[in-house]
């Protein structure tokens, strides 16, 4: 229904009725696309109302992108405003039981990503997994989320899901900083230029952290990466899926890798493909972490 409701035929009082009707078995809202504003100010369905009165709520997954316009397309009919993430974050405050936030292809300015962090931090106690894939947040971004974060903030989150957001080494230096010591179950950075530089900050810093799954996938990373890769592979023993696929690693480091593999009882997970480690060393790894697997670890990982 809000999907397909226009800005403009929004009705609050209809609309808290019938929340308030589906309120008790509510778990889980997904909404994939808005409709734009036909007005000059271009704001959204406001999400208040909405998000403060499903009081059982745990999971969210919103886009403010608009998948079909036909006749009524403007320049900046898909862009998310202040005022929409005013109201959102009006609500997300009272969303106590929280556990899955996930905005995704929404271009998020900073002073949105702070008053986002502030009311997941103040409203969401209970949150495990925080995700902004396809934001386009950038380094300045991410350092307005991190803004309101102190040393207590989230102390149940397990995922963090950054995806294809334009971070640099800069922003993972931050990241890092403030995930260290932290339950941190999976951490997704994957299309962002994070360079070797950054994805050498991650590696050293897992340690600090439970990691069991890590995807920096497509970071711009080389060769120079290898001393801490085989440290990792090495010497962590909590990573269980590891993907580190499109990126330029050279094909002599294929060999080495295979012996610390060898050396590895915990990966369950390894994705080299396209990273110029040939097929026939990639093949023998993967047979040898195949023995790691359990019968029931397997089938979840398929099933994903």
């Amino acid at each position: 229904m809000v999907e397909h409701l226009k800005p403009n035929d929004y009705d609050q009082e209809g609309i808290k009725k019938i929340v308030d009707l589906c309120s008790p078995f509510v778990r889980e809202l997904r909404i994939e696309r808005l409709q734009p504003s036909l007005s000059d100010n271009s704001d959204h369905v406001p999400l208040d109302v909405v998000l403060a009165n499903l009081h059982r709520l745990q999971r969210i997954s919103l886009t403010y992108d608009v998948k079909d316009v036909g006749h009524n397309f403007f320049l900046g009919c898909a862009t998310i405003t202040e005022m929409d993430v005013k109201l959102m974050t009006q609500g997300i405050e009272r969303c106590s039981e929280l556990t899955e936030f996930r905005l995704h292809s929404s271009k998020l300015e900073p002073t949105m990503m702070k008053r986002i962090s502030a009311a997941l931090g103040k409203g969401c106690p209970n949150l495990r997994t925080i995700a902004f894939p396809h934001c386009r947040c950038g380094d300045i971004g991410l350092r307005a989320f991190c803004e309101p974060i102190h040393p207590h903030s989230f102390p149940n989150v397990r995922e963090i899901i950054l995806t294809n957001n334009f971070l640099s080494p800069e922003s993972v230096q931050e990241l890092t900083w403030r995930l260290r010591h932290r339950q941190i179950e999976k951490l997704d950075l994957r299309l962002n230029p994070i360079l070797t530089d950054g994805a050498a900050i991650i590696m050293t810093s897992v340690f600090y952290m439970p990691l069991q799954e890590l995807n920096l996938s497509c970071c711009s990373i080389d060769e120079q990466i290898e001393e801490c890769l085989l440290m990792l592979i090495r010497f962590n023993y909590t990573i269980k899926r590891f993907d580190i696929s499109s990126n330029r690693l050279s094909p002599a480091m294929g060999e080495r890798l295979l012996q610390r593999v060898y050396e590895n009882k915990t990966l369950q997970q390894f994705d080299l493909r396209n990273t110029d480690i040939s097929y026939d060393v990639r093949a023998i790894i993967d047979e040898v972490i195949l023995e790691n697997r359990d019968p029931h670890s397997l089938h979840m990982w398929q099933a994903r």
